[in-house]
């Protein structure tokens, strides 16, 4: 008997619609913070498109500007729905990759499920990443595009493709994920001669493909790629820098103790078990041929890992689940699903038992979709306390438009995520119109040391120009710098988010020179 061949009794139709159940079950609770900002959204969605403009200037993604500044207009709302466009083509384009590849509708359908639930990149829900998942679903589409004109080539669809890849490739993260397409181009002549100097001469006729990205990188490096030179050498040096590797590392460990996902946990448990077993034990006679296909699915989700991670790796950024370092996760999800099914292969071939297989592969998918779906509702109820903070700001009518406001903040956010400086200050830009100061956390305000509210703001990236252009740091157009603060304590009783003013010492010069909050009643 085949335990690892999964016929398909079930139709086209009947998979289709389950993949869009399970999509809209997955991620339709999105529509509970319909409206919901996070992270950078607060200075995103709050500024004009000339202000847009500066900022993605700054930073180096001038097309992004122009698409924010697009978008801003229709508010959150757009961006979620942008969101949701972009992961279901994804799916889709991921479902009929696997069809090019000879799978079944079953067998695909069952990949591209566990794509759609993958527990990773939660941090999707703030607009400001919702561009970059644009561009990723822009790829995929593209990689679809490059098999089908591999399988019926013509030149108009071969430029066509290389079309949809260069503007797929503006996302630098998709440059390395380019192999991935690469490894199909190798596919195809392997599968199309017979003799290994025809199979490397079909690969390399490829060759406008397989330059594309390093063309594309270096002139954007050279031309477009030039982000304000105070941060240039945050994006543009390559490699590892031991100060980001070791804040990589001590987030790690905080990761797999309290972040990370149980159906990640389980698979990095069971991985080691299943390649170990590989290795030293020969599988059944009958069960051959489908471990060894078996192998190429479990090799080319180690790829998918492999170079999903590499533009992180490369400058010491170690994708992890806390706050909103899951938008590194982008291409993971494809990864993911493949070490997933190979796993589930092994385990059905190795027992002679489908149904376990089977087994193992519904509690990975059960337990993928309820951290997302979970994460969804966490996120909706971050927006809930957001909305509350502002409704208690709205009431503290004593606040100066002048006034610097410190936050003694120990509100529990989604994913024990921290509010920044610029969503403070946002918040309060938008309940009082009139004030133009700056607000940000007591811990923040601690993390340059001596705590000074002054030495703060020099310390955002050592930025030489924060007086002349202080909209790209969510401060107000007319900010100017003083030394005047009040101190806000804010916590959460009953779920509801409560905010008091805090009585200074009286042998405090500073207000703003904060050594310990536990000093303010």
């Amino acid at each position: 008997m085949n335990h690892l061949n999964i016929e398909s009794k079930v139709s086209l139709p009947t998979v289709v619609l389950a993949l869009v159940l399970i999509f809209a079950f997955t991620h339709g609770w999105v529509l509970l913070s319909f409206d919901a900002l996070y992270w950078d959204d607060w200075s995103i969605l709050t500024s004009d498109s000339g202000e847009l403009h500066r900022i993605f200037k700054f930073v180096g993604f001038e097309l992004s500007g122009y698409l924010h500044a697009w978008l801003v207009p229709l508010g959150a709302e757009a961006y979620k729905i942008l969101m949701l466009f972009s992961l279901a083509l994804m799916s889709v384009c991921v479902f009929l990759i696997a069809r090019r590849y000879g799978l079944n509708a079953l067998q695909a359908g069952l990949i591209t499920a566990m794509f759609i639930v993958a527990p990773l990149n939660t941090s999707k829900v703030a607009s400001v990443n919702v561009i970059a998942l644009l561009f990723a679903a822009i790829f995929f589409f593209a990689w679809l595009l490059l098999i089908r004109e591999l399988q019926k080539p013509s030149l108009s669809q071969r430029v066509g493709v290389l079309a949809v890849f260069a503007v797929a490739f503006y996302l630098p993260s998709s440059l390395a994920f380019f192999a991935l397409p690469a490894m199909s181009i190798a596919w195809h002549a392997y599968r199309a001669q017979q003799d290994w100097r025809q199979r490397l001469g079909t690969f390399f006729k490829r060759s406008d493909f397989l330059l594309l990205p390093f063309v594309q990188f270096a002139i954007f490096r050279l031309y477009f790629f030039k982000p304000h030179a105070s941060i240039a050498n945050e994006y543009q040096k390559f490699g590892i820098r031991p100060s980001r590797l070791q804040e990589a590392v001590e987030r790690i460990q905080a990761d797999i103790l309290i972040d990370m996902p149980w159906a990640v946990r389980i698979v990095l448990l069971m991985l080691p078990l299943l390649i170990l077993l590989r290795v030293t034990k020969t599988p059944p006679a009958a069960e051959i041929d489908f471990v060894q296909r078996a192998d190429i699915w479990m090799f080319t989700g180690f790829c998918a890992c492999f170079f999903a991670l590499l533009p992180y790796l490369a400058v010491g950024r170690l994708p992890v689940f806390s706050d909103w370092n899951s938008r590194y996760h982008l291409f993971l999800p494809l990864g993911y699903a493949l070490i997933c099914w190979s796993m589930c292969l092994y385990i059905a071939s190795y027992a002679k038992r489908k149904w376990l297989g089977v087994s193992v592969y519904a509690l990975l998918l059960i337990l993928s979709a309820a951290f997302s779906i979970l994460s969804y509702f966490e996120y909706a109820d971050d927006w809930r306390k957001q909305n509350q903070l502002m409704a208690a700001l709205r009431t503290q009518s004593y606040i100066k438009p002048e006034d610097n406001i410190v936050l003694v903040d120990s509100i529990t956010y989604a994913k024990r995520r921290v509010l920044r400086y610029s969503e403070y200050t946002r918040m309060t830009m938008r309940v009082q119109p009139e004030w133009h100061g700056l607000a940000l956390s007591n811990a923040q305000l601690q993390s340059t040391g001596a705590g000074s509210l002054k030495r703060y703001v020099q310390s955002l990236g050592e930025i030489d120009n924060i007086e002349a252009d202080p909209q790209l740091f969510g401060f107000a157009s007319n900010w100017l710098w003083n030394d005047n603060c009040i101190v806000l304590i804010a916590s959460e009783s009953d779920g509801r988010v409560q905010l008091r003013r805090a009585q200074h010492p009286a042998d405090t010069q500073q207000p703003c020179l904060l050594s310990d909050s536990t000093a303010y009643k």
